[in-house]
Formats: C-alpha cells, structure tokens, sequence
C-alpha cells in the first residue's frame, strides 16, 4: 500500500466528514522534498549532543536516534532558506514508516518565526508499531488536537520531526512534508470519544429518548424479551453466574460529572425472587465503580431501586512496595492499591445490571436509571476547629483572608521557579490574587503579562495569582486542611499541595545544590526524602465532585516515581465548598474530604522533608478541555488555610521564617562554597 495514497485517502475521508467534496478540497503543495537538490542543507539535529543522524534514501529522509541519549526530544529540524507558503491550505502532512524495533511517538511541529516561548506553532504526534507506516497530519491552528496558537500559514519558517527518548536505537522514515486540505479544517472528532451529559441525568425513563435496540446489550446467557422506549425486560437463567445486561450510549459517552450516583429502578416480573445487582463502567483500565446489590431479594410482583454511589465504600490504601524505596530506579507510577475507585464520571460507558438467580430463571423490567446527586449531610464538628485525630496539636498557621489583601510575611505572590505555571499557559500577577468578603481569589484572566510581573519574563496571553509560603513559612509533619471551592470554568487547574523546603542553608537560590553534605539535594528537590503532596488537584473536566491526591518523589526526570487516586468523590457543602485535608505523619499520609478519609498510603518512603505551601489555579493541565474566554475571569476561592503540628513531632524547622513582608521570599546569604 502506497503511504502517501493512503494519507490521501485519510485526509480525503476527514473532508467529507467535514461536508467538503473532492472538488472544494484544495490540491495538495510539496513544501519540502527530500530528494531535491540541495534539501539535506536545510536540515539539522534537534540536539547538540551527536544522538541523531540523518541521511536521504529512496526519496526519503531517514532518521535514526542513539538509545538511551541526553536529549528529551531527538530528531530533526528542517528549515528553509525563505519561509513556506501555506495559503490557502488547512494543515501539513507527511508519513512516518517505523523502522526500529519498538513502536514511536513521532511528532510533526511547524512554526512561525518568534520565540519558541510564545508557543507560535501548531503539532500533532501519532504512534508507530515497527514496521508500521501511518500518516502525521498538523492542522494549522491546534496543537495535539486542541485549539492553540493561530498560525499563519505564509510564513512557515521551519518543521520539526521529534520522537522521545528511547532504551534501543530508534529509526524511521519520513517522507515529503506537503500542504493540503481546504484552509479552516478543525481535526476530525470521533464520536465515541464524545461524553454527552443526558439531561437532567435521565438516562431512561421520563423524557429520556431511549433506544433499547441499540442501548441494550444482554450478556453471558441473559436476554431481552421485552422493551420499549422507556423500560425493558430481561430474563436471567438459572444459577445466572456472569449474566448481565450493559445500558450504554448510542455512540460516545455519558458524561455524569455533575452527580454523584446512579438510580436504578426495577420491577420483578418473573415467578421467582430475585436479587439484582448494578455497577457503573467507564473508559480505562479496571475503571469500574463498586457493585451495589439490593439489601434483599425482590419478590414476584414487588418493585425495587439500587443506588449505586461513584464513592467508594472502601477508602484508597496505596501499595508498601520494595521498588518505591530505589532512589535511582526507573520511571514508574505505583497503581498498585487496595480499595479506592478508577471510575471516571465524566467518561462513564455503561451501567451494568446483573441478578442472582439461584433459585430459578428471573425476569426484571427495568424502568427507570438516573443519576442525581444524595442528601447531603452533615459534616464532623472537628472540621476546621481540629485534626481528625486524637493527640496533643497545636494550630501552627492560620489564614482566614480577613481584611482586602494578602499577608504578604506569609505568602509569596511570586514563584521561585518559572516552570511551577507548567508551560507559561498562565503568568502570575500580583493582581489576580484577590482577598474580599474573608475570602482569597485566584482569578485567571484574559489579559496578557509578564511571568511573575517580571519584564524580562516571557509574556502569557492569561494572567492568574499564586501564593505560596516558600521560605516564609515551611512545617515537617502536621495536619494541613483547607476550604476551598473550585471553579467550574473549562480548562481549570487547581491545586492545594506541598512542596519542600530545606531551608536557607541549602542556599537562597533553590536551585542551588547543598553543602557539606554526602548526596547534593537541591532546596526544593523531591529527591532525597523530599516529596510533592497533592492534597486537592482538579481539572475542571472531572466536574465539582472529584479531585485527585497524589505523591511524588525521586525529582521529576528519569527516575520520578509517584502513586495516588484519581477517584477521589465527596459532595460540597451547600455553598459549593470541600474541606480538603492531610495528616502527615512519620511513614504515613491520610487524606481527607469533607471529614472523611478518602486514602491513605502508608510506606518508609513517604517523605519526611519540611514543606511549604502553594495555592494554585492555572489553565491546562493533562486531561482537559478547550479554554473559553467568554467564561473569564474565573476565580479558585480558599476561604481558609490552616495547620496544626502534634507537639511530639514539632521541630526547630517548623513555623515562620523572618522575611522583609516582600512579594516574594527575600534574598538570603550566599551559601558557602563547598570544599
């Protein structure tokens, strides 16, 4: 099969998907031709560290990648003497044929000229099995599938082809770099991929259009005898063991990231009892809620509801393994857990309807699946008064954002590291962090600025507020808890967590490695037994009722590991706050939510380094949707930070650091140098 017809193919496929006939698609254009004189000139290695060789064949440029090479991104950048003209075209293709021993992520970026810091270019990355070839199309306009910087297609002043780094050699192949397709072209959406929120959360049942030939799927034995366009009816065999029946979307998703449950309602039609059961799927690994069979069973005539909860009865217990404990062990998250939930609310695939049929061949009309939200309840007393735990505490920080601005000897505005706002999305600024009503305001808005109002920083097209307490204020072990509500404008990112600070003699500057010491820790490295704590982050996408926690350690390159949960569930109080908590003890966390425990890990790894605080709310983040800027400005809110140390575990590195009340941590004394 020829690549470049079969690219051709594919992209003629996406233009009628997008209502374009063969006559209004434009020709394509060759850009860049490998074989044409002159064109190996035009290419570099996207390193300086001699990994990546490259050579034309066969009309074709081949590529090959080093194993196990320095650079983060190895591969080739091909630019031209004058920039290309795209006019009038909707993306940049070209084909990549896999020619190594392990599958690639390759990836095709076009730019403008400017600063790569400005993000002015559009990508796009598609993965290649060995002896695999498959077209890599960039729109013009979207980055990775997402709408980004809007490139302008007449001035295309260069091409990079990249994979990742690799344990074995890597070679592949690519061959012309060509325009194509109609300008305006949005990247094609599979429906499947689409989660639908059903109105009201009616799944079936009163206005809910239902499809039961299509919606219904009967499996291991059992099987649909009745239905209509508001309930169905399935026979169960006896001694039923794995039959069920699946409820899914015609096509897609359900999203149902607004509700906590699901309700379903059932009448037993059959001569026998019968006790069903109901779990909630969603799309991933293992990512199933828990199963929720009826108290008991349902006789011949009588009706019944199970409510199945997305919070798990069993709170999330991380693993004790030898491997997390390897200070120069691989990459490697930990899913290792017991308890806990994988399930995806915004991503839910189907309900499952199962029944015990042991004492003969059952029938069930199932008539009704909603999903809502349950009665809220109260929380503990001890919320925000004391740590969830019995002990001699003693509250060490407290901020209650009385007054109209910020405590500046407590909190930072201003971030010592630049890569904290992950890719310069959102800069930080002094006036987006907001205190009114006993309230703190994150707010990220449209509004060009300069990282840390600094400018000599890189400028984003948003700006948000940050604080932080590095160097002002750090704590080892403790209860840490907070009230906050998140935003629930797209593309939100937000975050209550910890970070470590060694303290000034690791050095003023963060970066700067330690002194006398037998291993060099940076001041805020995770390594060592410094560890990032995520009490509460949140995408937006997850919806109001779930957030994660997480741990990470042995820094962030290749030998970072981490474990956490990504279904952590609760229900805000009737304001639309969650009081999100951490009790850190030596070799233990437990987290909590709304006054419960939501998980815990316990291990000799967890980390026993003074930390300090950062308030996040940036945009982004690795499972997102599409930012909206006539949602902006859109406000993360704390109404109050507080932390109690156990007088057993308090340590002279504990509590607040003379500072000057600055917008940021003051300069220190120079550290000595190390002999």
């Amino acid at each position: 099969m020829h690549p470049v017809r079969t690219l051709t193919a594919l992209l003629a496929a996406l233009a009628c998907s997008l209502g374009l006939s063969r006559a209004q698609e434009p020709a394509g254009k060759v850009l860049f031709d490998p074989a044409q004189p002159g064109a190996v000139e035009l290419i570099t290695a996207n390193e300086t560290f001699g990994e990546t060789t490259f050579a034309v064949k066969d009309r074709a440029l081949d590529i090959s990648v080093k194993a196990g090479g320095k650079s983060s991104f190895p591969g080739v950048v091909i630019t031209p003497k004058t920039p290309w003209d795209a006019s009038g075209f909707g993306h940049l293709e070209t084909t990549v044929t896999n020619n190594g021993t392990k599958p690639i992520r390759a990836n095709l970026r076009v730019d403008n000229p400017g600063n790569w810091q400005d993000n002015p270019f559009s990508a796009s990355i598609v993965t290649v099995k060995p002896g695999e070839t498959k077209p890599l199309p960039v729109i013009m306009g979207y980055s990775y599938g997402k709408k980004g910087y809007a490139l302008k297609p007449e001035a295309i002043a260069k091409a990079i082809l990249f994979i990742g780094k690799s344990d074995v050699e890597q070679s592949f192949r690519v061959t012309a770099i060509r325009a194509a397709g109609p300008a305006g072209e949005v990247p094609y959406v599979d429906p499947n991929t689409v989660a639908v929120k059903p109105a009201g959360g009616q799944i079936l049942g009163g206005p809910a259009a239902f499809d039961p030939a299509k919606q219904v799927v009967a499996r291991g034995g059992a099987k649909i005898t009745a239905s209509d366009a508001k309930s169905f009816t399935v026979t169960f065999p006896a001694a039923a063991g794995k039959a069920s029946v699946l409820v899914k979307p015609v096509t897609g998703m359900w999203n149902l990231s607004e509700y906590l449950q699901v309700r379903v309602q059932f009448r037993n039609t059959g001569a026998t009892p019968v006790q069903p059961a109901v779990q909630i799927e969603s799309r991933g690994n293992n990512a199933v809620s828990d199963v929720f069979k009826a108290e008991k069973p349902v006789a011949p005539g009588a009706t019944g509801e199970i409510i199945a909860s997305f919070i798990p009865a069993t709170p999330w217990q991380g693993a004790n393994l030898p491997e997390m404990l390897v200070a120069d062990g691989p990459v490697r998250d930990f899913h290792e857990h017991q308890g806990g939930t994988e399930f995806k609310s915004n991503a839910t695939s189907g309900v499952v309807i199962s029944a015990d049929a042991k004492s003969g061949a059952a029938t069930l009309a199932v008539t009704g699946i909603v999903a809502d939200m349950p009665p809220r309840q109260p929380l503990p007393v001890w919320i925000g008064k004391r740590p969830p735990v019995e002990g001699e505490w003693k509250l060490t920080f407290e901020d209650n954002f009385d007054g109209d601005k910020i405590d500046l000897h407590k909190w930072n505005l201003y971030s010592h590291q630049g890569d904290y706002h992950l890719g310069k999305a959102t800069a930080w600024s002094k006036d987006n962090v907001i205190v009114k009503d006993g309230k703190l305001l994150l707010r990220v808005e449209k509004r060009k600025a300069h990282h840390n109002d600094d400018p000599n920083q890189p400028v984003s097209d948003y700006a948000t507020g940050n604080c932080d307490t590095f160097g002002k204020w750090t704590q080892r072990y403790g209860y840490w808890e907070a009230r906050l509500k998140m935003p629930a404008t797209p593309s939100a990112f937000t975050a209550f967590w910890l970070m470590p600070d060694r303290g000034l003699e690791y050095g003023a500057d963060p970066k700067a490695v330690a002194y006398g010491e037998s291993r060099h820790f940076q001041r805020d490295s995770t390594n060592g037994f410094g560890m990032e704590f995520d009490i509460q982050e949140q995408l937006s996408i997850w919806g109001p009722n779930r957030h994660d926690f997480g741990f990470h350690w042995d820094h962030y390159m290749k030998n970072h590991k981490s474990t956490g949960n990504f279904g952590g569930y609760f229900q805000p109080d009737a304001e639309g706050f969650v009081t999100c908590g951490m009790l850190w003890t030596p070799g233990r966390i437990i987290i909590y939510q709304q006054g419960r425990e939501a998980g815990r890990w316990e291990c000799p790894r967890v980390g026993s380094v003074p930390e300090h605080i950062i308030l996040q709310h940036i945009t982004g983040g690795w499972e997102t949707e599409g930012l909206d800027d006539a949602q902006l400005p859109s406000d993360m809110i704390f109404d109050y930070v507080r932390v109690w140390q156990r007088q057993d575990l308090a340590s002279a590195v504990d509590g607040p650091k003379p500072n000057d009340g600055g917008p940021t941590a003051p300069a220190a004394p120079k550290a000595p140098e190390q002999k």
